[in-house]
């Protein structure tokens, strides 16, 4: 199956669609009676879509800006996109240390400080080594 790309893009509404319905379930499936209910459990509940919405709409106006050949908000973007990303692992990480055994809770978060600091280096550092290389 082909999917033409007429410039609009068909990635974005269906990611947003997948989003925005995953977020419903969890929310639908919070117990406010339940032990630990409540607006504080919903908000837990609901950040990491809220923030994969963000990050999905980010990387959108990032290839646009890239498309535009704007560099300065490209920079800017790189950034947002990696503090996203890097919210979206230390979530993930909080969520998951503690139903592991001390020893691959320790892996997990090492795991987790890897992929922020490889995310840094891959989406700022190696950017700026790229551009110097092209300069000499």
């Amino acid at each position: 199956m082909v999917i033409a790309n007429d410039g609009r893009g068909w990635l974005l509404p269906r990611g947003v669609l997948a989003v925005a319905s995953a977020a419903a379930l969890a929310l639908w499936r919070q117990q406010p009676g339940g032990g630990g209910g409540g607006p504080a459990a919903l908000l837990l509940a609901a950040a990491p879509y809220a923030i994969l919405f963000l990050l999905l709409w980010c990387l959108r106006a990032f290839e646009r800006a890239a498309g535009a050949g704007e560099a300065a908000a490209q920079g800017r973007l790189r950034l947002v996109v990696w503090l996203l990303s890097s919210a979206l692992t230390v979530m993930f990480a909080a969520r998951v240390a503690p139903l592991m055994p001390g020893t691959a809770a320790v892996l997990v978060w090492g795991m987790s400080a890897a992929t922020v600091c490889g995310g840094f280096y891959m989406l700022d550092l190696f950017a700026l080594h790229r551009r110097a290389d092209r300069i000499n």
